[in-house]
């Protein structure tokens, strides 16, 4: 059974402990927050661009998840374990659950990308051409571009007995090609590999005036697919398809051999983690069967692994759109730093300057009472009073003071003059709840009801009667005030 701490929380028995039904699984829940990223994509309310950041994140975070998680999971299905973590699921189970998580998410991903954020970015102007829509000065435009700053960059790789399937690189966009007939030197290749380096952009802008409006872009994927048969002069290109690989990169250290980690990741672990075990396949759901069988062969997956999508593959490469747009209407509006304005209040004598200055006692005083300069008085005057407390404890616990006994003990001992304190109490204990003032966390009495109409003095706050009466007397008995009782903020 459960237990009721003195502080208001709660504690599990060992019974509770020992029972595994009672624990969420750690990657499950790690994917449960990914999807609560991907929910913010689909939030209609947030701006456009906002919204595809967001799809963009939630695709890096699986990413990670699989480079890391996932691997994990795998390297301990490996080693034969039968349950594992607090929860006691199987490996095979949990890369199960994964996997139906994951497939779902995913088309959710390109649900929202394809039915949702591309026809609202096109409704504002931000257009992405597709291959199969470009006129012909378009055509002729990225066919120089391609031949001039893409074609320069890629080397392919032909695959025949005399050159077995190239090392893939982790996360590293790749088409695999279908072909039929000769090269130039009178080889027959059926497969090849093209790889598309990082430092290619997976968005290209066109030119206003061949575009046809202010933002038009291109995937590389589709210049890439209209002009791949250039590279293969000769041959006749049946099929392009993209691909990706994610790899395991989490690091596995043998401690008993390993006895300098610098060294051994100087010495090439982290090359290694480059080329790691396979965990997840992405290619497009147009590639053909026997084409996606012979990745998953090369890369010793299976079905479960598979994952094929309906657009691009790695979504987060469209994250650089949106830095690439001035479109201040389609993102959250910008943080602009201001001082703090003038303040002059007759009733507490306030008369400050615009921006942050140093207080004298006096003007301090006039400060944390002044109301009347404020639309929401009692509330703004509640948040300067907090901030004033801030700032104070920030000088107080400072350490040119309290490390210093020929300022802390005078300052002490004027704190004590300046307030009524219980009998006993000394310079060092007030020091001591100075310390822990460093912190403190602000709250207001317990409210029942905000609202409350009252005949004669109208609108009112209800106390909480319990929760009040529980309050003062834990303050009272010097107890600790549990968290539910607690309305405030901390400070510091």
């Amino acid at each position: 059974m459960s237990c009721l701490r003195s502080d208001g929380g709660w504690v599990l028995d060992q019974m509770q402990m020992d029972t595994p039904e009672n624990f969420l699984n750690r990657e499950l829940s790690l994917l449960a927050f990914h999807k609560r990223v991907l929910a913010m994509a689909q939030d209609d309310s947030l701006p456009l661009l906002e919204r595809l950041r967001f799809l963009c994140i939630s695709s890096s975070n699986l990413d990670e998840f699989f480079e890391v998680r996932v691997a994990a999971v795998r390297h301990l299905l490996d080693v034969g374990k039968q349950r594992i973590g607090s929860d006691q699921v199987s490996p095979a189970r949990l890369l199960r659950d994964i996997r139906e998580q994951v497939a779902q998410m995913v088309t959710r991903q390109y649900d929202l990308l394809n039915q949702e954020l591309i026809p609202a970015l096109a409704a504002e102007g931000i257009h992405f051409v597709r291959r199969g829509d470009w006129n012909d000065s378009q055509r002729a435009w990225l066919k120089d571009f391609f031949d001039s700053n893409i074609m320069p960059m890629i080397s392919p790789l032909g695959i025949d007995p005399s050159h077995p399937f190239p090392r893939i690189a982790n996360k590293i966009l790749h088409f695999i090609v279908s072909l039929e007939g000769r090269d130039a030197f009178g080889r027959a290749h059926n497969l090849a590999i093209v790889p598309a380096p990082r430092s290619l952009p997976r968005l290209i802008r066109m030119p206003e005036e061949v575009a046809g409006v202010p933002d038009g872009f291109v995937f590389l994927s589709s210049i890439i697919h209209a002009f791949v048969e250039d590279m293969f002069q000769g041959m006749r290109v049946t099929g392009c398809y993209q691909f990706r690989v994610t790899r395991d990169t989490e690091l596995y250290l043998d401690e008993e051999e390993m006895e300098d980690i610098k060294s051994a990741l100087e010495g090439g672990l982290q090359q290694e983690r480059r080329f790691g075990r396979g965990v997840r396949l992405e290619v497009a759901d147009n590639c053909p069967r026997d084409v996606v069988d012979f990745l998953l062969n090369r890369f010793d997956l299976n079905e479960q692994d598979l994952y094929q999508v309906d657009g691009l593959v790695n979504l987060y490469r469209l994250a650089s759109l949106y830095d690439r747009v001035e479109r201040p209407d389609l993102k959250f509006t910008a943080f602009q730093p201001s001082l703090p304005a003038p303040l002059k209040d007759k009733y507490s004598g306030t008369n400050l300057k615009a921006g942050c200055q140093n207080l004298d006692g006096a003007q301090a005083l006039s400060f944390v009472r002044d109301r009347h300069s404020f639309v929401t008085e009692d509330l703004q005057r509640i948040q300067d009073q907090r901030a004033f407390l801030k700032s104070l404890m920030a000088k107080a616990m400072s350490p040119g003071v309290y490390l210093n006994p020929f300022v802390a003990l005078p300052f002490a001992s004027s704190a004590a003059s300046s307030i009524t304190v219980d009998k006993g109490t000394n310079t060092y204990d007030l020091l001591r709840a100075a310390l822990a003032l460093r912190h403190p966390e602000t709250t207001t009495v317990p409210v029942a009801h905000a609202n409350y109409f009252t005949p004669n003095a109208g609108d009112a706050l209800l106390w909480n009667q319990g929760e009040a009466a529980q309050l003062f007397r834990d303050l009272a008995q010097n107890k600790p005030v549990p968290k539910s009782l607690l309305s405030g903020t901390t400070i510091g």
